[in-house]
Parts: structure tokens; C-alpha cells; sequence
């Protein structure tokens, strides 16, 4: 038996015996509590400073999703709709999902157009369901509009994460005015306000249904738009009728700056049939060094030029031990999606022995494997899609809390102290204000940037509060006075078994 058919058969087992439906969960703020689904997002090289999102804690606009398959190229992560999740990953049997936001709570509409028609406009309600920005961009009034905005700081120059985009309005509405879309907004130090990141990439094109498609087959004159990144949804585990493939944002930034993502999607020109945007869990990160690796057509074996970026990898990595590299594996589209996984796996696995090699320790080490799902370049021609056989390689941003990145330190300012620091169990912390009049919280941060507990501080000028840390990992932590969402003081602590 040759490798590559082992390889092909090994796929095909991995592919039958992991089949199973996506799991989907709309948020919910006991069993699914929003809080945890917003933090999953971050990982190395991000602080997370606060959150806010237009809809209530009962809202079926957002939820998790988990997909042990990877078909979509997203194990886990959150799905944000112009609907309600919760009947988005099914079998395609709906080409006409429609979810409303009402004051009575999430309906799913049935019917024929104008039926669902009549009845969206019946029950939304106008607070929060109009996107601005979004009709700016694609000319059109929206409905059924989400917004969610991140407060973060960067510890490296590069931001980024991953996300795809999924609609019900692919095909038939392919080049009309019913273009349902969303964008990434981002502003602080350095940019222009509101840049909008949702764009193909290489250009500033914004992603939505009339420029990412692959033409609408009820209209034979309309030619394709950036077909390399969609995907027509033939047996995916998803309602959406098209989606994009898995597609990346990367801005440079100014490290140890505030900056906010605003992350909004809509449906345009009326309220049915939805849309949906889906963030990877742990892809907001930033990191400073990224190198690639390429490799022959269904080919793991690293050849030279693979060999020396590796090493100047790892000789980057010895002289950084706090940091962390992500490596990804990527393929071109020839041969099945499970097949090209597998390959993806191997082109890491490969990596990651030649790291080892160099002494990486494998706990400085994160892996991922996207296989075909995440093109930078035109899989239809020939000498191209030899640039999305590859391996990326990026050195993470560090997650201690420097004071000096975080905020200026100035006088008169209020004060935070832990009463016992080492602490185990139970960590007291003490806190002086300089004013009552003010919106205050207490934020603990982990070693790797997560969010882990946020304590509300009312009406008392001093005073002490107490956490239980029972159930925390040993390690550093670092806990922050927030005042009127401003950073007053930063203190580090450090937890013993």
C-alpha cells in the first residue's frame, strides 16, 4: 500500500467515524452566559478590556457552535445572526430561514416571501435592529441589525482572527438589492475611524452576498464575483444556502493601545431571510514575527527552504521562552476535504518534530489544521494555488500585563492591593476611589489574557473584597481597578498551591 493511499483511507475512517450534526447553543446567561462565549475569542497576545452587544441576555441573535467534523473549517466559536441560531446548524432543508428579533422574544418565520414579509414587519421592534454604518457601505435600509463591540489591547503589532459568512439569500438573490452583509469595524491609535476589515482579501472590497459568489443560476448573465472564496453548501450541516470559505483579518496596530472591534451584520432591503457571521474561538490574537513554509503538490516532506525558515523559528522562540507560535496547516483544494485535513495535519506534525528538534518544548507550541478551507490564492489556476499548500508559522503576543503599555501612570489616582500576595484560596483585595461618582469594577485577567472574574465596586469610596480561588490553577494573575472603563491601577498576584 503507497502512503497516499493510506493517507486517503485514514481520512475517509477519520470522516465516517467523526460525522456528527454541529452542535449549536443560543446564549443564555445561566447554562451559556455570554461572558464566556466573548472570552473564548482571545487568545495569546490579546487583553480584553470590555464588551457590549445590542441585544438582551434572552436574544437567539448570538450563540456557540462546535463542529468535531471541522467541515466548515471552525471547531469551535460564536455565531452572530440577523436571526436566531438556533435553527441554523440542520440539514439544508430551509431556503428561506428567517428569524425575527421581537418584543415578545425570537420568531421563526414560515411562508412564502411576502408573508414573511408582513409578518417581520409586524414584529420587530426598531431598538438596535438598524445598522448605520452597514447602509453607508452597501446602500441599503437594514433590519434585524447586531451589534457587538470588543475593548481590547494588542501586546504585539499584528492583529488578527478568523471568521466566515453565511447567508440564506445565496444563490437566487445573487446580484439584487437584497445583498445581506455585515463588516468589522476597528478604530483607535493609527487609523482612520471605522475601518471596515471585512473585505476580500488583497482588496477593499467589503465581503458580502453580490461580491462573493459564484454567479445565480436564475440569471445566466451575471459572471461569478470572487468565486475562490465561496462555497455553494451541498451537504454542509448548515442552513445557509452559501457561505464564504474561512477567511482571516489582519491589521497592524500599535501595541499596548486600546482599540475596539465593532462587529455588526443585518439583513438589507427587508427582514427576511438570514444571515450569519462565525468567529473561530481562540483566533483574536496578535503577534509580531510570521514566517510560511511551502510544500509540493500532496507532499509533508519539508524541503530546504521549509527547513531554514523552522529554524530561524526556533532560534526566535529561544530567545522569547514566554511566548507561544501558532503553526497552521493549509492545502490546495485537488482531492477531498478529509483527505486534504489529514495532509494538513501531517505538513504541522512535521514542523513541529523539526521545532522539537531544535529544543522547542512541545508546551510553547499551539497547532491548527485547516486543510483546504482557508485559500489566500485562486485554487482554478495552476501555478497559484501552489502558493495554499502551506504551513504559517506566527510568534504570539506575550500575556503578562506590562503597567507601562496599559495606561500612562498619573497623580492622584485610586489604588488597589492584595492583603495576601502569594494567596491559595481565597485572595482579599483592597481598594481606595477618589470619587463615588463613578461606573467602577475590579477585573482578574489570567496568565493568557482571559477575562476570569469581573467584580462591580457601588457607592463605597474604600473597602475590600473577597474572591474565592479555590477552583484556580496555580500561576499569575493580574487584577485591575477600572473606573469609567478608564484602568486606575494594575496589580500582579500570584496564586500557590
Amino acid at each position: 500500500m503507497t502512503s497516499k493511499t493510506a493517507l486517503i483511507l485514514a481520512a475517509l475512517i477519520i470522516s465516517i467515524t467523526s460525522f456528527s450534526q454541529i452542535a449549536v447553543k443560543p446564549q443564555n446567561a445561566t447554562s451559556n452566559p455570554l461572558d464566556s462565549l466573548i472570552q473564548n475569542l482571545v487568545t495569546d497576545g490579546i487583553i480584553l478590556k470590555s464588551y457590549s452587544i445590542n441585544q438582551s441576555e434572552h436574544s437567539e441573535a448570538i450563540g456557540s457552535f462546535e463542529d468535531s467534523t471541522l467541515g466548515l473549517g471552525l471547531e469551535k466559536g460564536i455565531i452572530l445572526s440577523s436571526g436566531s441560531v438556533r435553527p441554523v446548524f440542520q440539514k439544508n432543508d430551509s431556503s428561506k430561514l428567517t428569524g425575527v428579533q421581537s418584543a415578545e422574544g425570537t420568531k421563526i418565520l414560515k411562508g412564502k416571501d411576502h408573508e414573511m414579509q408582513e409578518k417581520s414587519k409586524f414584529y420587530q421592534v426598531s431598538k438596535g435592529h438598524q445598522i448605520l454604518e452597514l447602509e453607508a457601505i452597501l446602500g441599503a435600509r437594514t433590519f434585524d441589525g447586531l451589534r457587538l463591540e470588543l475593548e481590547l489591547i494588542p501586546t504585539s503589532d499584528t492583529l488578527s482572527f478568523r471568521y466566515l459568512f453565511g447567508s440564506e439569500e445565496y444563490d437566487e438573490y445573487v446580484g439584487s438589492t437584497f445583498n445581506d452583509g455585515f463588516a468589522f469595524f476597528i478604530s483607535g491609535p493609527g487609523l482612520s475611524k471605522n475601518e471596515n476589515l471585512a473585505v476580500i482579501p488583497g482588496t477593499q472590497t467589503p465581503i458580502s452576498i453580490n461580491n462573493v459568489n459564484n454567479g445565480n443560476p436564475g440569471n445566466p448573465k451575471l459572471k461569478p464575483k470572487n468565486p475562490t472564496f465561496y462555497v455553494k453548501n451541498e451537504d454542509l450541516k448548515i442552513q445557509y444556502d452559501g457561505l464564504t470559505t474561512l477567511l482571516e483579518i489582519k491589521q497592524k496596530v500599535e501595541p499596548g493601545k486600546t482599540y475596539v472591534i465593532t462587529i455588526v451584520i443585518a439583513d438589507i432591503a427587508d427582514g427576511i431571510m438570514d444571515s450569519g457571521v462565525l468567529i473561530e474561538n481562540s483566533s483574536i490574537m496578535s503577534y509580531s514575527d510570521s514566517y510560511v513554509a511551502h510544500f509540493s503538490s500532496n507532499s509533508s516532506s519539508l524541503n530546504q527552504d521549509a527547513l531554514t525558515v523552522t529554524e530561524t523559528v526556533a532560534k526566535k522562540l529561544i530567545q522569547k521562552p514566554k511566548q507561544r507560535v501558532l503553526i497552521t496547516g493549509h492545502t490546495d483544494a485537488d482531492g477531498s476535504s478529509e483527505y486534504n485535513l489529514s495532509l494538513a495535519e501531517d505538513r504541522v506534525n512535521e514542523i513541529v518534530d523539526e521545532l522539537n528538534y531544535h529544543g522547542i518544548p512541545t508546551d510553547q507550541i499551539i497547532t491548527s489544521f485547516k486543510g483546504e478551507s482557508m485559500p489566500i490564492a485562486d485554487n482554478f489556476d495552476n501555478t497559484e494555488k501552489g502558493k495554499n499548500r502551506r504551513v504559517e508559522m506566527r510568534i504570539l503576543g506575550e500575556n503578562e500585563w506590562i503597567d507601562e503599555m496599559i495606561e500612562p501612570k498619573t497623580q492622584n489616582v485610586s489604588d488597589l492591593s492584595a492583603q495576601s500576595n502569594p494567596f491559595q484560596n481565597e485572595l482579599y483585595l483592597n481598594y481606595s476611589l477618589t470619587s463615588v461618582d463613578t461606573n467602577t469594577e475590579i477585573a482578574i485577567i489570567d496568565a493568557f489574557g482571559k477575562l476570569i472574574k469581573r467584580i462591580k465596586v457601588l457607592g463605597n469610596d474604600q473597602g475590600q473584597v473577597l474572591v474565592p480561588t479555590s477552583h484556580w490553577s496555580s500561576g499569575k494573575y493580574n487584577c485591575s481597578l477600572i473606573e469609567n472603563n478608564k484602568i486606575s491601577k494594575t496589580i500582579k498576584v500570584l496564586k500557590t498551591n
